[in-house]
């Protein structure tokens, strides 16, 4: 049973972690804009009007939220890949 419960947290935590990284592609793609944008992370806003010099900002802490949930992801399956 405890097999099934890693492997299931593995690819939620993997999923999400996706989902953050697509999100600061999006945002850094928009990084050019001139005028304030609004940032929608799926169903939730994250901001209603951000300026554009801080938009490089708020890709960054999609990456890193990306990066955060993909260690974790890979903690629950860590025993099986590497053996410890």
């Amino acid at each position: 049973m405890w097999k099934g419960i890693r492997w299931t947290a593995f690819s939620v935590l993997l999923a999400i972690s996706i989902l953050f990284a697509v999100k600061g592609v999006q945002v850094w793609l928009m990084r050019h804009a001139t005028e304030p944008v609004a940032i929608h992370f799926y169903f939730f806003e994250i901001a209603e009007s951000v300026l554009p010099g801080n938009l490089v900002s708020y890709a960054v802490a999609f990456f890193v939220a990306a990066f955060i949930t993909a260690v974790a992801a890979f903690a629950f399956i860590a025993r099986r890949l590497f053996g410890f």
